[in-house]
């Protein structure tokens, strides 16, 4: 007879239990992230294409806007990651400052390529947002729990 398939909460407990385990699990999860973001790419697009459904764009056009965004993100998110290091006393302003400048950076991205008044783009903007974080955190749930099988 095979072996039984061990449920996802004794996985889990099965990490959490052991200090070496967790940090293998932590180990594979950061190098599996990467992969993650490049197949939310082209979804990134697939939605920036349909919030702007009336747009003339082909959809080459948002995939390439979306690789610009992600870049300038990450990017950023680095710049922000050394600044944490040197300027360690200031870690909260610096993450507040730092996302308020990625979202405004974003605001004012869509608004300068699709051309939309001020308050379409903060509508197109959120609904963007949403839709690309729900798309995220079911992602990143698949990739926990690949992470955790695949230990």
């Amino acid at each position: 007879m095979g072996a039984l398939p061990v449920s996802l909460e004794n996985k889990l407990e099965g990490v959490m239990d052991d200090k070496l385990s967790q940090q293998l699990f932590v180990n594979k999860l950061i190098s599996h992230l990467p992969k993650m973001m490049f197949i939310l790419l082209p979804l990134f697009a697939l939605i920036l294409k349909l919030v702007n459904f009336r747009s003339k764009k082909n959809y080459a056009e948002p995939l390439i806007y979306s690789i610009h965004v992600h870049s300038f993100l990450f990017l950023f998110g680095s710049i922000l990651i050394i600044l944490n290091w040197v300027l360690f006393f200031l870690d909260d302003w610096l993450l507040f400052i730092g996302v308020i400048i990625m979202l405004w950076y974003i605001y004012r991205s869509m608004r300068n390529t699709y051309k939309g008044s001020r308050w379409l783009t903060v509508y197109k903007f959120f609904t963007l947002a949403i839709a690309y974080t729900f798309l995220m955190l079911l992602s990143g749930s698949v990739v926990v729990v690949a992470t955790l099988y695949t230990m």
